[in-house]
């Protein structure tokens, strides 16, 4: 069977990623990590660029919503949103940055990373779901609905973040992660391998962009779990890569998204307004 170039360029993208995971079990296995003595400004671009695209999800699905009123939509966008606060939150509350907050920790900040790392997985399976029974929401009272949820779950969990991190179960300690931190992690991938069987599954069937451009985006993620567990500290070089695994995931849950909601209803749109002319065109024909 003969690839599309979609197809060839996703197997470029995962060469790159594989190329990329090796140089991460490169410095795994050296004798001494490599830190980057200005990490928190290298983390902190980094972590900007995934909310700059967390908040383009979140803003686009904001300016299209009241146009297609689609449940996909809205819970994506309000998806993103989450990741977005929780992204911004795990930054400005990194060892190295200002103090903002009274005390944050290195706990605060990992617990705001987890938040984010499960929620997008989440989403992307709601994506899946959503996809297949997605239909347009007619009553306001369930748009104001899902916008409180969201507003109180997210002002709560960072709120107890915030303020009793010291007390939850610890994620890093004087050697490295912990056991939960890594056991977490790997949850996370669990549900991202669920999520990538899925979309194989869906692809095979109906070869589309949006499953195409979700599985490269699960791929990634994929990577940067993996990535994150080899890690010995916060300042490590290892957590370049995985941020720039997560950035590229981030990217292609954009590109789905938009295919979703956009592109693919407008062209839908396009082929009915041609089948109508076409019809008119035999109509006058026949009289």
């Amino acid at each position: 069977m003969k690839l599309t170039k979609s197809e060839r360029n996703s197997i470029v993208l995962v060469a790159f990623g594989a190329v990329l995971f090796l140089l991460v079990l490169f410095l795994t296995f050296q004798t001494s990590s490599y830190q980057l003595s200005n990490y928190a400004f290298i983390h902190t671009l980094l972590e900007l660029a995934s909310v700059v695209i967390s908040l383009s999800i979140f803003i686009y699905g904001c300016l299209t919503y009241p146009i297609i009123k689609s449940r996909l939509l809205l819970l994506v966008s309000l998806s993103f949103l989450i990741i977005a606060i929780y992204d911004i939150l795990h930054t400005i509350t990194y060892p190295g940055m200002p103090n903002v907050f009274n005390q944050p920790t290195d706990q605060a900040t990992l617990w705001f990373w987890i938040g984010a790392r499960f929620t997008g997985a989440f989403t992307l399976l709601l994506m899946i779901y959503l996809k297949s029974v997605d239909v347009n929401i007619t009553k306001k009272k369930e748009t104001v609905l899902w916008i409180t949820l969201v507003a109180i779950s997210v002002s709560v969990t960072s709120t107890l973040i915030m303020a009793y991190s010291n007390s939850f179960p610890s994620l890093i300690g004087d050697m490295g992660l912990t056991p939960l931190k890594k056991g977490l992690e790997y949850l996370v991938i669990a549900i991202h391998l669920a999520t990538l069987f899925l979309l194989w599954n869906k692809y095979k069937k109906q070869q589309n962009l949006f499953y195409l451009n979700l599985m490269r985006a699960s791929f990634f993620l994929i990577l940067c779990g993996l990535t994150v567990t080899f890690y010995q500290t916060i300042q490590d070089a290892i957590l370049v890569i995985a941020h720039l695994f997560k950035i590229m995931g981030y990217f292609f849950i954009m590109k789905a998204f938009y295919y979703s909601t956009i592109q693919v209803p407008l062209l839908d749109k396009k082929q009915t307004e041609e089948k109508l002319i076409d019809v008119e065109s035999e109509l006058e024909l026949t009289l």
